[in-house]
């Protein structure tokens, strides 16, 4: 009797194995998108996450803020918004969104962004001072000055629900979808579900996270460029010409900063490549040494900035292994101790790129100390005043704090003597005149690409002067002219098109598919891996520098020596990655590799962002039923477990010979 109870219970069991997930495909339609993610920084939880079983709602179309509050006003509950991403800016989002918690928990469950415009407003998610530091956090408005008025704060806010941002195709899909549920008055509704659930507590801040081991450290891999191998008795001095390469946002996948980051990282690309321009003098020949550096992790607390100076300043290897100018360290790890050649005392200046790109024709002049009579910001000044096209100044305002938030903020706070001998070009006075700063709206139309090529003229130029110790500028100064054609390459590439045929050229296996929909910039978590920005910053300037010391390659293992495998050409140059990471995390194995990390010595002044370890996340959309009827199916398959069980045992009771199961 009970064998043949088992044999049905079994039946059942496997038919219904077989088909469910055939069930599931056919109910769910899979989205793809850019999810806004958990962070955690010594302050707590910071972004967007749900429950583990993820959240669900009917989705509810809004085109207008007026739709938007004509929604919560309404009785309506348990709905995901969904909205034309240029309604992120206004007013009532905004503030929606800045609730400290959700007071109407059943009312949004989430919102989808469709791919669309941009505001009309103002949308910078990160602070009113881009560089503050967690203990000063909640004193955002006692201060006179603020480089980034229109600044808003959600990128440090722990959101209420989740938003998912949506690429042109599934911004398609949705919008039918929710447009269709917009014409009916009763079920089935069109509903999404979505699960973005992270590990750490809203609770945690970096410190418990670590040690929980939910949670990994913001890093990655700056790149450095030094136009002539440095050696150690080297009595020259030292010229810095530095850049961001990364950004920030409510977005991972779509982190662009075009303006806020990448008119910069250009500026510097354009600047080295007309500084070694044909019939120029070679920089062997100059009286001081020149080092390109484009610095990651600078969004995320001058990750790049503060570990390079910070090496240059302390570092001590434990074991070296290759030979100068290609020794590197194993212990601690570092792909090359070019770096440990330099002394602070005989660094000379440091002009660094940063926000270059709003359009109009002026660049302005920053110091921290503005003392304006320093040779790099006298010689800046004096190439400035002869060119054309653009008026170039100093930024003297009385209410600036000095500098404006940048990778020269990082430099200043691990070696203050530098202070006097750095400067950061911008194209604004004071206030920022960027309105989108780290957000997804600073896209490639938010640059002017001839104000960019102005920049990096004045660079190249000014480190032309410099190097050769020149007192005023000279004739072959003036040849210096940084290719526009170039400028405006690099930009499409680093703001709009990630499969760009250049980046191909040094990522051959790149297609639109392992690319992604937009360019980010993203600077991900410490690790030995190389993101595909990271390798084209690095590979472009290994490409420009170098020289061919072979024939094709498909790697480096291709190559002889030392040689380097870039663009498909084994090649030689002194160009190197370095690790990107707060100087406060110490991994257990190689702070290069990763492993498990401890953090040391953390103040209220630190900022430690790490990324939360993610369980699977994703964006599903299914038509659903009204909730009665669920009831009503319930009840039916409750009643059938019931006859199922009665039926079991009359057959118990009324046939007691077994029946033989083979």
């Amino acid at each position: 009797q009970m064998h043949l109870c088992s044999l049905l219970v079994f039946l059942v069991a496997i038919a219904t194995t077989t088909q469910s997930q055939t069930l599931e495909d056919a109910i769910y339609q899979t989205l793809d998108g850019n999810p806004c993610v958990w962070l955690v920084d010594t302050n707590g939880g910071v972004g967007c996450h749900t429950k583990r079983s993820g959240v669900v709602g009917v989705l509810h179309y809004v085109e207008t803020s007026t739709e938007v509050e004509q929604f919560l006003a309404s009785s309506s509950d348990d709905r995901v918004l969904v909205m034309p991403v240029q309604l992120l800016a206004s007013k009532v989002v905004v503030e929606l969104l800045q609730a400290t918690n959700n007071s109407e928990p059943s009312k949004v469950q989430g919102i989808l962004l469709l791919e669309g415009g941009v505001p009309t407003e103002p949308f910078s998610p990160t602070y009113k001072n881009p560089d503050t530091r967690p203990a000063s956090r909640g004193n955002q408005e006692q201060t006179d000055f603020f480089w980034n008025p229109n600044a808003n704060g959600l990128l440090h806010k722990a959101l209420p629900f989740p938003l998912w941002h949506l690429g042109a195709n599934d911004s398609k899909a949705i919008a039918e979808k929710a447009l269709f549920n917009k014409n009916l008055t009763s079920y089935p509704y069109y509903a999404a579900e979505i699960v973005a659930f992270m590990y750490p507590q809203s609770t945690d801040n970096t410190e418990s996270c670590i040690k929980r081991g939910t949670c990994k450290p913001l890093g990655g891999h700056s790149t450095y460029a030094p136009l002539v191998p440095l050696t150690n008795d080297s009595k020259k001095e030292v010229i810095f010409a530095v850049a961001a390469m990364d950004s920030a946002g409510l977005f991972q996948k779509k982190n662009i900063g075009a303006n806020g980051d990448m008119s910069g990282t250009v500026a510097l690309l354009a600047a080295l490549d007309a500084l070694l321009q044909d019939g120029l003098t070679i920089p062997s020949e100059w009286d001081r040494d020149v080092v390109f550096a484009w610095l990651d992790g600078e969004s995320w607390g001058n990750l790049g900035s503060s570990s390079f100076f910070n090496d240059i300043k302390s570092f001590s290897c434990e074991q070296k292994s290759g030979e100068a100018p290609y020794d590197s360290c194993s212990s601690p790890s570092r792909p090359s101790l070019q770096f440990s050649n330099i002394k602070l005392d005989k660094i000379h200046s440091i002009i660094e790129a940063k926000q270059v790109g709003s359009p109009g024709k002026e660049l302005f002049i920053h110091q921290q100390t503005k003392d304006f009579t320093t040779p790099v910001s006298y010689m800046t000044s004096e190439i400035g005043e002869s060119m054309d096209g653009v008026k170039v100044t100093f930024a003297q305002d009385t209410r600036t704090p000095g500098v404006p938030p940048s990778a020269t903020t990082g430099i200043i706070k691990e070696a203050p003597e530098l202070a006097k001998k750095s400067v950061v070009i911008s194209d604004h006075k004071a206030e920022y005149k960027n309105q989108f700063y780290h957000s997804i709206f600073d896209t490639r139309e938010n640059v002017d690409a001839d104000l960019v090529c102005k920049a990096a003229t004045l660079i190249a130029r000014t480190i032309s002067a410099l190097a050769r110790d020149l007192k005023s500028p000279d004739a072959e100064v003036e040849r210096i002219v940084a290719n526009c054609e170039l400028v405006e390459t690099l930009l499409d590439c680093t703001t709009k098109n990630s499969t760009c045929a250049l980046a191909r050229k040094f990522l051959p296996g790149l297609d639109e598919q392992n690319g992604g929909e937009w360019p980010t910039h993203y600077p991900s978590v410490v690790s030995s891996r190389i993101s595909l920005h990271q390798k084209f910053i690095h590979d472009w300037v290994f490409d420009r520098v170098g020289h061919k010391v072979g024939t094709n390659c498909s790697s480096s293992e291709d190559c002889n020596g030392t040689a380097t495998c870039v663009a498909s050409v084994c090649q030689d140059a002194v160009v190197f990655y370095h690790p990107a990471k707060s100087l406060k995390m110490i991994s257990g194995w190689s702070d290069w590799v990763g492993g498990y990390w401890m953090v040391e010595n953390v103040t209220s002044e630190d900022i430690l962002w790490t990324e939360s370890d993610w369980s699977p996340i994703g964006l599903r959309i299914f038509k659903t039923s009204d909730p009665k009827i669920d009831y009503v199916m319930t009840g039916l398959a409750v009643g059938q477990f019931i006859i199922t069980a009665v039926v079991c045992y009359l057959i118990a009771k009324y046939f007691p010979q077994k029946i033989k199961v083979l």
